[in-house]
């Protein structure tokens, strides 16, 4: 599900939401602004401006559980990438985990980050569990769980169309115990490891919160 907006310079913005899209009335220019309720939503455009002095994240969570959140860069799409083919499979809580047809085989390792794209409704970063001939099984709702709560964990029913790539992120997060920022790097899960976020790690937020315009 998807709108099309356009900002006051009239430059088109796409937005696609994985559940539910819904326009609420709110604090954004112009009035109006679109709420995704689900899983994820994707902004499509070439430069996306913020005038706001804050980015808010974790605004619908009011459960008294601390919860991380954080910003996921993808910084570097490897050359292991491949077609997809046949079609996606949901993963059922408890029996099996989602699926999806490639056209090469044996491509990708548990763990590894994977890009998927063009697809109808599946786009977006998973977490391989493994891929055996031509069948890539991800983590996330069945049987093994996401090892980051980066990646998707469930794909919708349908044709399979697009491609897949493996890629390296980078990710600053607030953690969950004590909300200290934590970085950490790389195109494999089960391999990457968090550290606090050093003076030089805020200077590269404070250099993305000026290219978001957030001043």
């Amino acid at each position: 599900m998807g709108l099309s907006q356009w900002d006051e310079s009239g430059s088109q913005h796409n937005i696609h939401c994985l559940v539910q899209l819904r326009i609420d009335y709110g604090e954004s220019r112009g009035g109006w602004k679109p709420v995704c309720i689900g899983y994820f939503q994707s902004i499509s455009s070439s430069n996306t401006d913020f005038v706001n002095r804050y980015i808010r994240l974790n605004t619908d969570y009011d459960t008294n559980t601390p919860q991380d959140g954080g910003i996921v860069v993808n910084y570097s799409p490897t050359a292991t990438q491949t077609n997809l083919s046949g079609s996606f499979v949901g993963g059922i809580v408890g029996v099996s985990n989602p699926t999806v047809d490639t056209v090469d085989s044996n491509l990708f390792s548990a763990g590894d980050l994977v890009l998927i794209r063009n697809s109808t409704s599946n786009n977006g970063l998973y977490e391989v569990q493994s891929h055996i001939g031509t069948v890539l099984q991800v983590r996330g709702v069945g049987l093994n769980a996401i090892t980051y709560n980066i990646a998707g964990n469930q794909f919708v029913a349908e044709a399979s169309a697009g491609r897949i790539t493996r890629v390296a992120v980078s990710i600053l997060r607030a953690n969950s115990s004590t909300g200290v920022f934590q970085q950490a790097r790389g195109s494999n899960a089960s391999a990457m490891t968090s550290s606090r976020a050093t003076p030089r790690h805020y200077n590269w937020l404070i250099a993305t919160a000026q290219i978001l315009r957030l001043s």
